[in-house]
């Protein structure tokens, strides 16, 4: 029988992130990338969590797993309801055409704040 006391796998860590947030970013205090990506979505006034992977506790353990998930090695790396989108230089593309206003509104039912869209189930 486990332990209740355990700590969750850097694997569940990241599923729950994608779980709970419609918009998700993981980033590093340090890339100007990151900043980038997030202004995206402060300016569209889009509701994001993001994890720091540089001072996240169990940032370390995340990274291979965002690795493994996307294949890509560096950061940010944004998901939008739990699909994978791409890096900085693929948000600005999608802002610009329209399509990145839609997909949020899309996964938050309409709602390009994503303020009223808790954890789901889907």
């Amino acid at each position: 029988m486990g332990s209740s006391l355990s700590s969750p796998s850097p694997t569940d860590l990241f599923n729950r992130a994608l779980k709970e947030n419609p918009v998700m970013i993981f980033s590093a205090t340090y890339c100007p990338y990151c900043k980038l990506a997030k202004s995206v979505f402060s300016k569209l006034g889009t509701k994001f969590s993001s994890i720091e992977l540089d001072e996240h506790p169990d940032g370390k353990a995340i990274f291979p797993v965002v690795k493994e998930k996307t294949g890509i090695k560096t950061v940010p790396q944004i998901f939008i309801c739990s699909k994978y989108i791409g890096g900085a230089a693929e948000i600005k593309k999608l802002l610009n055409s329209g399509k990145l206003q839609t997909m949020i509104e899309k996964c938050c039912d309409g709602d390009l704040t994503c303020k009223n869209h808790y954890s789901r189930s889907r």
